[in-house]
């Protein structure tokens, strides 16, 4: 019960472009008309119109407060809120948009690498492979950062980030969750542990992303910063990975499979087909239905699990495709899924998944996302071990 991201994605036929002219309206020459007649029909005769004098005009100037000053008595005679920098962050609230705001200016700062005085002292970083590399405190995490060094190999990377929300299972209401996009181009030499690859001018796009991001709720630093976790391996050109895996990848130097899975998830690749990249669409089209009606057929999926109970919810080029599992065509989806479901079930008899957050893909819009929280207490058994009474809170 690996849960936490999920995507339903429908096939259809029909595709609707976008065109540039299509809200532009036509203004009438009837409207322009009038508009001039009102504009001029209230001005007031030239001898009923008082022009200020020279000193009066330089006595009114003189008295306006001036934002750019530093004076300090210019701030205490006419306190007024300074204008701030876009790249600094509002003070800390929970107000969402204000949360917002913050983690569009640590996205801007290369995820705190070009400004790391938003890092909190006490920060770490949370990779998608912790059992192999662990976390990173703030010092390993700014070392590693600029040893790579990304935006110097990238400098048109562009972190493509959307669908800002709140985590509604915090607490503290300060945990941001966004979904970015990843692209760039190698145009300068990638430095890699054991290598330097020199620019090919390779264009990288990165699977999508989930991101997540804990604010102090003191200072308003960053805490916690979760990245690298591919929504979907099976989106862009880098083989599903992420951040320096994705750029070794497009230089020519990807990964091994036993540096990214686990050596049984590696042995079963190895009998299994691989994976075929999808290619991101290269012009904007909307969706074929309206959002709300998109994210009810997403709901009427989720309701039949996942399409298991039934199966004609499922398109005959179904694939499924997990952190790990996959990809798995439909007969190899239902038949793996449909006893598993019912084991779990079993063995959590309360499992609730509280499903939140619908949103239909800008880049995709056949796409639907939805995040998901899983709980449940084991009380059955559960791949022949007997039960512990364990509560299961998933992430």
């Amino acid at each position: 019960m690996k849960l936490g991201l999920a995507a339903v994605v429908f096939a259809v036929s029909t595709s609707t472009t976008i065109r540039s002219d299509a809200f532009v309206p036509s203004v009438p020459s009837s409207s322009r008309t009038s508009f001039r007649t009102i504009t001029t029909k209230h001005v007031k005769p030239a001898e009923q119109v008082k022009v200020p004098t020279i000193l009066q005009m330089a006595s009114f100037l003189e008295n306006l407060p001036n934002p750019f000053s530093d004076n300090d008595q210019d701030s205490s005679t006419n306190p007024q809120v300074q204008p701030r920098p876009p790249s600094v962050p509002p003070p800390v609230s929970n107000d969402p948009e204000s949360l917002f705001l913050r983690a569009k200016a640590i996205v801007a700062s290369d995820l705190g690498l070009r400004d790391t005085s938003i890092l909190a002292p006490n920060f770490i970083w949370v990779g998608p492979n912790v059992a192999s590399t662990g976390t990173l405190d703030r010092e390993e995490y700014i070392a590693a950062g600029q040893f790579f060094n990304l935006r110097s190999a990238f400098p048109d990377l562009d972190y493509r980030a959307h669908d800002f929300r709140l985590d509604v299972d915090d607490p503290s209401g300060l945990t941001v969750r966004l979904t970015s996009r990843t692209v760039g181009t190698l145009r300068g030499e990638l430095r890699l542990r054991s290598e330097t690859v020199l620019p090919n001018g390779k264009r990288m796009v990165c699977p999508p992303e989930s991101i997540s991001m804990t604010f102090d709720a003191k200072s308003g630093k960053l805490v916690k910063l979760c990245s690298g976790f591919a929504m979907d391996r099976l989106v862009g050109n880098t083989g599903g990975l992420c951040g320096v895996m994705a750029a070794a990848t497009v230089a020519g130097s990807p990964p091994s499979e036993w540096e990214v899975y686990p050596p049984s998830v590696v042995v079963g690749r190895f009998f299994r087909r691989s994976v075929q990249q999808l290619v991101e669409p290269d012009q904007f089209f909307l969706a074929p239905f309206p959002e709300s009606v998109m994210i009810q057929l997403a709901k009427g999926v989720l309701a039949a699990e996942n399409g298991v109970k039934d199966p004609d919810l499922l398109s005959g080029d179904f694939t499924f495709c997990g952190p790990t599992v996959g990809p798995l065509n439909k007969i190899e989806f239902i038949e793996e899924f449909g006893g598993e479901v019912q084991e779990v079930k079993s063995a959590f008899p309360d499992l609730e998944e509280n499903y939140s957050n619908f949103r239909v893909d800008p880049y995709d819009p056949y796409r639907v996302w939805y995040d998901v929280k899983s709980t449940g207490t084991r009380t059955g058994m559960l791949n022949g071990k007997e039960p512990d009474g364990k509560r299961f809170i998933g992430p």
